[in-house]
């Protein structure tokens, strides 16, 4: 035990990775209890303190807390191997900084090749393949947090690159906390850990342009933004894998999965930023993902009018809070237009047609002069999509 800092590894081992093992491990703290127990123990008659004998006997067999228990990663390279060490070091580093929803280091030896990170006995969200399936709002809740703690590694110049479901943790409130921090690329490291012709992440998750079969020499955080949309996606449709930024093909497309809840189309607006088919089709860093989920959380809470990814205005309907203002159309699929006349003193001076928008969950209808649900806004608010060329950016609700 004293390989590891005191720290008692526990078989059998509950994860194994292309370069490292993990185990639970037992706190040094309740390993010296443990140790104290057996030693009164021995000191005890069979004949006398029955009771203390059993109540030693409960506290050594108890299962251990969650607080008493780490998770041990032991790396399978060697000692002094050039690059995977410096990918522990690195990792190492990352986690002692402590951020919000990331693993707590609470011990490390990388000339050993060993860390013990806090143990989720909840496991990963890939074991909940449908914890947020066909559920957008609770998902983009949780998928916000976890946006965010990416947006502050890409404002350090970290990129993760490994960004899948096997590596998010369930806290134990619910909340996401992202771990495996063995292939992050620093901006500001010039010494690469990379060999020229090794390719690294989740291929299965990556877009064609990173991965091409060679080292990028430039891992940009766009990578991770690509990451973060394929992982959205796998959340709400309760699927393991999106293949490739095929969002918008009718066998993955969302809105054609759940046809009758339109918020799909929002969700479908986070990812037309995340998922390019090219690199410069995607935002540029989790911090620009993080300002498209905002707006999304704020149409979808406070009923927030927003464009989509077609640059179509989304109307959420204010009165049932559940639905979205639709164009009602007549039968020959135009929509519908009503004549409004302007009266001054009884007489009539001006008419002019509004249109008619109902909501299509609760079927109250709102009528709009035309153009004026394109002027528009919600507490001064610029939207993130660009509306079409003639329509101002701004929408006042």
């Amino acid at each position: 035990m004293a390989e590891f800092n005191g720290w008692e590894k526990l078989e059998p081992a509950i994860g194994r990775g292309g370069q490292s093992t993990v185990y639970k491990a037992r706190s040094p703290q309740r390993v010296e209890q443990r140790q104290q127990i057996l030693s009164s123990l021995q000191a005890l008659s069979d004949a006398a303190k029955q009771q203390s004998y059993a109540e030693a006997i409960y506290s050594f067999s108890r299962p251990d807390l969650p607080g008493e228990i780490g998770a041990l990663k032991i790396f399978n390279f060697r000692e002094n191997s050039g690059p995977p060490v410096e990918r522990l070091k690195r990792e190492i580093e990352i986690l002692k900084k402590g951020r919000p929803n990331l693993p707590r280091l609470l011990d490390s030896n990388a000339d050993k090749l060993w860390m013990i990170t806090e143990y989720f006995p909840k496991g990963t969200i890939a074991d909940y393949a449908e914890k947020f399936k066909g559920k957008p709002l609770e998902a983009l809740v949780a998928f916000r947090e976890l946006v965010k703690t990416v947006a502050a590694l890409h404002d350090e110049g970290v990129v993760h690159r490994d960004i899948k479901a096997e590596n998010i943790f369930i806290a134990d409130d619910g909340g996401l906390v992202l771990g495996d921090f063995g292939l992050v690329f620093h901006a500001d490291n010039s010494n690469r850990l990379t060999l020229p012709k090794e390719t690294v992440g989740p291929w299965q998750h990556l877009p064609w342009w990173a991965n091409t079969g060679t080292r990028l020499e430039n891992p940009t955080p766009a990578i991770d933004v690509f990451l973060l949309g394929s992982l959205l996606w796998c959340l709400v449709s309760g699927d393991k894998r999106l293949h490739g930024e095929k969002y918008r093909h009718e066998a993955y497309n969302l809105e054609k999965r759940f046809p009758s809840d339109a918020r799909m189309g929002l969700v479908n607006l986070v990812l037309s930023q995340c998922l390019g088919d090219e690199e410069h089709k995607c935002v540029k860093n989790a911090s620009e993902v993080l300002a498209v989920v905002d707006e999304v959380l704020l149409a979808l809470t406070e009923r927030a009018p927003i464009f989509d990814e077609h640059n179509r205005l989304v109307l959420p309907c204010r009165i049932c809070g559940k639905g979205f203002l639709q164009p009602v159309v007549d039968q020959a699929g135009a929509g519908l237009q009503i004549i409004v006349a302007l009266h001054r003193d009884r007489v009539p001076i001006r008419e002019y047609y509004v249109d008619v928008l109902q909501c299509d969950v609760c079927t109250n209808s709102l009528q709009f002069a035309p153009g004026q649900p394109y002027e528009m806004l919600s507490r001064g608010r610029k939207s993130r999509v660009n509306p079409q060329p003639g329509r101002p950016g701004v929408l006042r609700w």
